[in-house]
C-alpha cells in the first residue's frame, strides 16, 4: 500500500525509549521516507542506528517545560525545512493507591507531562501544519473510557486528549489539518517488559511466574481477545495510516488498537 510519505517531516514526542511506541513509530516513519525529529527526556543509546542515515534526529529536552515543545517544533523545521506530521506520543503512567492520595502535586505533574505538552507543542505546530496541510495525531489510550482507580490522573488526561483531538478537528479541518486519535489498549512496551517492570511487579502480587502473568493472567484481567498484549509496532502501523493519504478522510476520531479488550459496540 503506498502511504505517500516520502519527503515529508514529522516530530515525535517522547520516543526516547527503545522498544516503545514512540520508538516503532519512527522507526516505521523512517521506512517509509519521513525525515523525524525525536525529542524525550532521556534518548536511549540504541537510537544511534536510526540516525546513521540523516533522516532522523533526536534531542534530549523536557517537554513537561512550557516553553520547550516550541523549541522543538523550532529545532524540527530549522533542521528539515518544513512540518507535516506531529505526533504527541509523550506520557508517563504512575500508578495511584487511589483518588484520595493523589496529590495537586500528582495531578500537576501528569498534566504537564501527560496534556500540556501535547497541548503546545499542537500550539507551536499548527502554522506550519496549516501551510502543508499536515496531520496531528494524539496518543490516547482505551483508559479513557474504561478508566481504572489506580491510574485516576492518567485515565483523566486521556480522556482530555480525546477531547482535544475532537475539538481541534472542527477547528482546523477547514483550513487543510486533520486531527486524529490512536487509542492503544494493553501494550508489551519496556515499562512492562523490562526486569522489575510491571509484568515482574504483577507476577510477585499474584504470586505466579513472569511467563504465567505475560501469557495468561494479563490477557485475561484486561479481556484481550487476540490472547496477548498488544505489539508496539501495531500501534505504529496504525499511527502511519492515521497520516498518511490513505487516511484523508479521516479526522476528529480514534483509531482503536486494543486486541479486542473495549467490548462496547
Amino acid at each position: 500500500m503506498e502511504l505517500g510519505l516520502k519527503g515529508k517531516v514529522a516530530i515525535v514526542t517522547g520516543g526516547g525509549a527503545v522498544g516503545g511506541i514512540g520508538w516503532a513509530t519512527v522507526k516505521e516513519l523512517m521506512a517509509e521516507g519521513v525525515s523525524v525529529m525525536m525529542g524525550d527526556l532521556v534518548v536511549e543509546a540504541g537510537y544511534a542506528e536510526l540516525t546513521k542515515g540523516g533522516r532522523v534526529e533526536t534531542v534530549e529536552i523536557d517537554l513537561s517545560v512550557a516553553g520547550n515543545p516550541g523549541k522543538l517544533v523550532e529545532m524540527a523545521v530549522s533542521r528539515f525545512g518544513r512540518l507535516d506530521i506531529l505526533v504527541n506520543n509523550l506520557g508517563v503512567t504512575p500508578i495511584r493507591d487511589g483518588f484520595l492520595s493523589t496529590t495537586d502535586e500528582d495531578w500537576f505533574k501528569t498534566l504537564s507531562i501527560n496534556f500540556m505538552s501535547n497541548v503546545r507543542a499542537t500550539r507551536a505546530a499548527l502554522p506550519h501544519l496549516i501551510a502543508s496541510k499536515g496531520v496531528v495525531v494524539n496518543l490516547a489510550s482505551t483508559l479513557a473510557k474504561s478508566p481504572l482507580p489506580s491510574m485516576v490522573d492518567y485515565c483523566a488526561f486521556k480522556a482530555a486528549t480525546l477531547n482535544l483531538t475532537h475539538t481541534l478537528s472542527e477547528e482546523f479541518g477547514p483550513k487543510g489539518v486533520r486531527v486524529v486519535a490512536v487509542s492503544p489498549g494493553p501494550t508489551l512496551t519496556p515499562q512492562w517488559s523490562k526486569p522489575g517492570g510491571q509484568i515482574d511487579n504483577m507476577a510477585r502480587a499474584f504470586n505466579v511466574d513472569r511467563e504465567t502473568m505475560l501469557t495468561k493472567k494479563i490477557p485475561g484481567m484486561f479481556g484481550l481477545t487476540i490472547g496477548r498484549m498488544v505489539d508496539s509496532g501495531e500501534i505504529a502501523a496504525a499511527v502511519l495510516f492515521a497520516v498518511s493519504n490513505r487516511a484523508a478522510s479521516l479526522t476528529g476520531s480514534q483509531i482503536l488498537v486494543d486486541g479486542g479488550s473495549m467490548k462496547a459496540v
